[in-house]
Order: C-alpha cells, then structure tokens, then sequence
C-alpha cells in the first residue's frame, strides 16, 4: 500500500474517533428518553446565564436541576447541592437539556470501513474504493460538526422558548411546595 493512501486512511480513522469525543455537558441522571421525560422524578438540567451587576461586568454562569419557575423566580439546585432562587429579570439567555439527540454520525462513519477494508485488501484499487466512501464520508462529517454544535435537544431563552415554557420541565412545575425540606434535595448524579 503507497504511503499516500496510508496517509489517507489514518487521517479519515482519527477524525472518525475524534468526532465521537464530544464532552457531556449534563449529568448522565438528567438525560432521559423522550418517553421517559414525562414520567421523571427530577427536573431538566438548565444552564442559566446572568446580567451582570453594575458594581460587576462579569457574567455569572450557573448550572443545576431546575426545580421550579413561578411569579418571575426561577429556583435551581445547583451542582454544590445549594437551593438557589434567581429573579427572571436577571436572566439573560438559559438552555434546557431536555434528552440526547442519536449519534447519527457515529453509524455513517461505519459504514467507511467497507470502503476502508477495501482499500486495504486491494492497494492497486484503494483509490476507487476511498473515492466510493467519500460521499458518505462528508455527509457524516458534516452531520457530526452539527451534532457537535448542539448535542443535546434543548428549549433556549430568549430565543425559541418564553419563560413559562420551562415550567413544565422542573421538578415541581407547580412552584415549590411550601412544606419542602431543602436540605433533603439532592441531584441525581450517574
């Protein structure tokens, strides 16, 4: 096998792998199936971006359970395990993981290695059989970059999504119950 073709094979092997090393950005107990998103215990993993205050140009990022949005406050249990209840007038923009989205790259990339085999078994036809993968090949590509771009399905604020579109998927929709223990809550970490 010429040492280009070899060169063109290990570049399309790493960019397969690579493509599938997508971090998580949710705990593994707040991404569910969409048939199961009804029926969960928990609320939906919310990231939330602050306004700054004018005594601080910084933006504040906040991640947790969302656990309740009722008269402009939305409540959220964060990764350190504390309640925390925000003003919606504070909130510039959030994002809610509602379920993964399928790795349809992952499987467009499987179905290269016939092409890839092929080019290894037979060398004096490598060309043809890498010019047959190819199309199959971008198009994966191509689906991975958008995968990568958002991993998740999701609700977003201000964007898409009002406010009181997010009730529906925190723990208690209704607002937080009066008699709630707070120092019970916990997150649902896999």
């Amino acid at each position: 096998m010429s040492g280009k073709i070899r060169n063109i094979l290990l570049v399309l092997i790493c960019i397969a792998i690579d493509c599938g090393c997508q971090p998580k950005m949710v705990p593994a107990g707040y991404l569910r199936p969409p048939k199961q998103l009804t029926k969960s215990i928990t609320g939906g993993w919310v990231e939330v971006s602050l306004i700054p205050e004018t005594s601080n140009d910084t933006i504040t990022m906040l991640s947790g359970e969302l656990l309740a949005v009722k008269s402009g406050t939305l409540h959220m249990l964060t990764s350190r395990t504390e309640l925390i209840s925000l003003n919606t007038n504070r909130i510039s923009s959030m994002k809610l993981y509602l379920f993964p989205k399928p790795n349809l790259s992952l499987l467009g990339f499987l179905g290269v290695i016939p092409d890839i085999t092929g080019a290894i078994l037979q060398p004096d036809y490598a060309g043809g059989f890498l010019l047959l993968g190819i199309p199959l090949f971008v198009t994966s590509l191509v689906i991975a970059i958008a995968d990568f771009q958002d991993g998740n399905s999701s609700l977003r604020y201000p964007e898409k999504n009002s406010m009181s579109e997010f009730s529906k998927y925190a723990r208690f929709p209704q607002g937080l119950p009066p008699d709630l223990q707070k120092e019970k809550l916990h997150l649902v970490i896999k």
